[in-house]
């Protein structure tokens, strides 16, 4: 199901006039792969409902995965506990997890400390920055732990140039270490691994490889005029016609009975440009979700801050495709900039690519609050 599938689906039968609004289930969970339940239709209920995905190899997985989040709904972390933050960085010498730092990683925590005796006074709050594998250890041993907590990664997740499909799906998506070394599905499969936390994982393919890459048609536009469009082409995307799936380390942590509730990645490339506004700081688009899940709130309600910037992008890129509109209707050449246009358009298909795996009403145990 494409994109205008799905929008006409969600129109036609979701949001069917003969069902009264306070009838219609805001937490919807999806259960199996892209091939089957697309990407497409997920991103559009997302625009109305609090949306998650389950998909895992066999029926253990969906039953190791209840039984965790059964086990956290009635354990002892379900009273008042103190909510804990934790931010790593996989600094890999590259210009791209640099400036990433710079203005998303820094900024968040350094925000997150200034708003902390206001917004949530008794939250223990980390960061970890893994210069050339120095704190990996450290990290690995902090996430171990059995206190539940949110988690913010900013990584590389291992990219196209597969020799078989069966290796792609096992590997695409894994979490690069700053050796180059990597975190696989296998690894983190049955180690503790964020027990009973919510992950932000941040990586291009950590959450999965769409069938077709909805940034192909403005990078091709952009080729001729913007020397990273180009990289971009060179390098490779995903291919049209190649059958879509969700990545294996999210799969893996999320049947490990030691692992997180639920995991925010991105589906296709991840762009820096996401983390800021045209070289001024937007963490905030980010640091929203964090904020959210330290206050209590249900992981599908928390992804839907960064859902709002999404919103607020489309109207903007409405306004300017109609500014194109007009320009032709009365003759004249337009005066929009075909990079402005473009990158705009690559920051609404961004922002949508991040995706909830997991059930969308889990929260970090003990971090509950009234409502949503």
């Amino acid at each position: 199901m494409d994109d205008v599938k799905a929008a006409r689906w969600m129109r036609t039968e979701f949001r069917k006039e003969a069902v009264d609004e306070s009838d219609r289930p805001r937490y919807l969970l999806l259960l199996g792969d892209l091939d089957g339940l697309s990407l497409e239709l997920q991103q559009v209920l997302s625009t109305n409902a609090f949306v998650g995905r389950l998909v895992f190899p066999s029926a253990d997985g969906y039953e190791a995965y209840c039984s965790k989040v059964l086990k956290w709904e009635s354990s002892p972390y379900q009273g008042q506990v103190r909510p804990r933050a934790l931010l790593y960085t996989s600094k890999d010498g590259t210009s791209a997890t640099d400036l990433a730092y710079d203005v998303l990683m820094g900024p968040s925590f350094e925000t997150l400390q200034a708003r902390q005796p206001k917004d949530f006074p008794e939250a223990e709050l980390q960061e970890i920055i893994d210069e050339k594998g120095a704190s990996t250890q450290q990290w690995l041993s902090n996430v171990s732990q059995s206190e539940p907590r949110v988690m913010l990664t900013l990584s590389h997740g291992l990219g196209p140039g597969w020799k078989t499909r069966e290796q792609q799906r096992r590997l695409q998506g894994a979490f690069v270490l700053p050796d180059k070394s990597l975190l696989t599905g296998e690894e983190l499969v049955s180690r503790p691994f964020l027990p009973g936390g919510i992950w932000l994982f941040l990586a291009c393919y950590g959450a999965g490889t769409p069938g077709r890459s909805s940034y192909a048609p403005w990078l091709q536009q952009l080729r001729d005029v913007d020397r990273d469009a180009a990289r971009v082409l060179e390098e490779g995307m995903p291919g049209e016609g190649a059958l879509p799936f969700v990545a294996a380390l999210p799969q893996a942590v999320l049947s490990n009975p030691s692992g997180p509730l639920a995991v925010i990645g991105h589906m296709d490339l991840a762009w820096v440009s996401t983390f800021s506004d045209q070289g001024r700081l937007a963490h905030s688009r980010f640091l929203g979700i964090l904020r959210a899940l330290l206050q209590g709130r249900r992981v599908g309600n928390a992804l839907h801050t960064l859902l709002r910037i999404h919103s607020e992008s489309l109207v903007e890129l409405t306004a300017l495709l109609n500014q194109d509109e007009l320009a032709r209707a009365m003759g004249r050449t337009s005066s929009v900039d075909l990079k402005v246009k473009a990158r705009l358009w690559l920051l609404c298909q961004d922002l949508v690519n991040y995706v909830l795996l997991g059930d969308p009403a889990v929260r970090v145990p003990g971090n509950a609050i009234n409502g949503e």
